[in-house]
């Protein structure tokens, strides 16, 4: 079985008034206050696999797939008992993400715009493979002296790079937009009508800063009308996403104007040291830990307490216990191929995200984001997901039938089917399908793992729900 693993950007709709919709949102199924968008049961069936005896895309595998999501929201209604609290912070983590997510989206990304000028540019630009010659520094400070000596006409760009690093030939490559984009190049260079002998730069490129002088370039073949067309609609995408992200970044940095971090080395080695031993325990299969808790797992707290202070930004400090409350719902993940300084650089960056995201949210609960339909029903669909599976696992458990791996047959037969045939008699009168929705929706034939990128909650949705085998859609009146 072949699985594809893929990052996706977030999206979400706006608001519209319509019997078979919500905020925009097609409506496929509506149980009690519950709903199942189009857009969940797509998902839901697409971004995770789904097991054997639903895998396909026939009609009696889609009505399996919908009793099974609709056996979701019924169970979950159905069920009493309390989220553990490791559950809860998830759902809060998740809630909060799905904030920033929608913040993000409504008071960015979608306020973006690209003149047909500046598509123009940028579609030439792509289409071309360039010459440089350049020079890559940690500092950007020598790079700019360089810069403006040539511009000045007081040496040519060798002359200038021989008396300021005394560097006789200069390295030269090739870049082109495919291999080489990034938000700050794209604004430097790409963006730009470009002419040959044009120096540009700093710019930070990787891990360093550069300047470059465009030695020539070389454009690719002319192409056909459609494919001119399909390649400015991907670029116009590129561009926004790279125009959106730099937007985010000054609203961050206007966000966090005035607040100076200072970490109190001596807890903050502390945290290092014990967060190394424990990275030390790590498979090269398996390098990477999450951590959603550095407080009270003895492995991180060593000689550390709640009222130990890890850093402090502008008055307020930042204890361990703030932090351990941070990311008990927005995790950090740490790699352990890195050496000590590379390791403390990486938990800084890490500190530094969180506390940033913890601003972001602030921000998003100020302009009342936590209200917002996307959002309830994220809370919604993890909520129940959540519910669901800890209800299952309680009946499971308390059965007494054997635990073993080829038993699930006996485990639908016996417990998950007949409990949602009583869950459909019991809540029939406020299960609705639109049947006109569910008879157009097609699935594809990939089995798809789908996580969103750098994000403490990577998986899109939850995993498809495993709650009946049922085919029947008495329930549809």
């Amino acid at each position: 079985m072949k699985i594809i693993y893929i990052i996706i950007i977030f999206l979400f709709g706006c608001s519209n008034n319509n019997s078979s919709n919500i905020n925009g949102v097609n409506v496929l199924a509506t149980i009690g206050d519950r709903i199942i968008t189009i857009s969940d049961f797509i998902r839901r069936s697409e971004y995770n696999v789904r097991p054997a005896y639903c895998n396909g895309s026939s009609i009696e595998e889609k009505q399996i797939i919908l009793n099974s999501l609709i056996a979701e929201k019924l169970i979950a209604l159905e069920s009493k008992s309390n989220i553990s609290d490791m559950n809860y912070q998830l759902l809060q983590g998740r809630k909060e993400q799905k904030m920033r997510e929608v913040l993000y989206n409504r008071d960015i990304y979608n306020r973006v715009k690209i003149d047909s000028l500046e598509l123009n540019i940028a579609y030439g630009n792509s289409r071309k493979d360039f010459t440089i010659s350049y020079i890559t520094l940690p500092e950007k400070q020598i790079l700019t002296e360089i810069k403006k000596s040539v511009e000045d006409s007081i040496y040519t760009f060798e002359e200038a790079v021989k008396s300021i690093l005394n560097i006789d030939k200069i390295p030269t490559r090739q870049i082109n937009y495919n291999e080489l984009t990034s938000e700050d190049i794209y604004q430097e260079f790409f963006s730009k009508n470009i002419q040959i002998g044009q120096i540009f730069g700093p710019v930070f490129m990787g891990d360093y800063f550069s300047i470059f002088r465009v030695d020539d370039w070389i454009e690719r073949r002319s192409i056909s009308p459609i494919q001119r067309s399909q390649e400015i609609s991907s670029l116009k995408l590129s561009v926004k996403k790279m125009k959106a992200h730099t937007h985010y970044r000054r609203y961050i940095n206007l966000l966090m104007k005035g607040k100076t971090l200072e970490l109190h080395a001596e807890n903050f080695e502390k945290l290092v040291m014990n967060i190394q031993t424990d990275l030390k325990t790590l498979s090269l299969e398996n390098p990477e830990i999450k951590i959603r808790d550095v407080l009270y797992n003895n492995k991180y707290s060593i000689n550390l307490s709640k009222d130990d202070i890890l850093c402090t930004i502008s008055d307020k400090d930042w204890t361990m216990g703030d932090i351990n409350n941070l990311i008990s719902h927005d995790p950090m993940t740490i790699d352990s191929r890195q050496n000590g300084n590379v390791l403390k650089n990486l938990l800084k960056k890490s500190i530094i995200e969180k506390i940033e995201s913890f601003y972001i949210t602030q921000d998003a609960y100020a302009k009342d984001i936590d209200e917002h339909f996307l959002v309830n029903q994220e809370v919604t669909i993890w909520s129940d997901y959540i519910k669901s599976t800890q209800f299952i696992s309680e009946i499971i458990r308390t059965s007494g039938i054997p635990q073993f791996e080829g038993n699930d047959n006996i485990m639908f037969d016996k417990l998950l089917d007949p409990l949602f045939d009583s869950l459909v008699v019991k809540y029939s009168d406020i299960i609705h399908v639109d049947e006109n929705y569910f008879a157009d929706i097609d699935f594809t034939s990939i089995d798809m793992h789908v996580f969103y990128k750098e994000q403490s909650h990577s998986l899109v949705v939850p995993i498809f729900p495993i709650t009946t085998t049922r085919r029947s859609l008495d329930y549809i009146k």
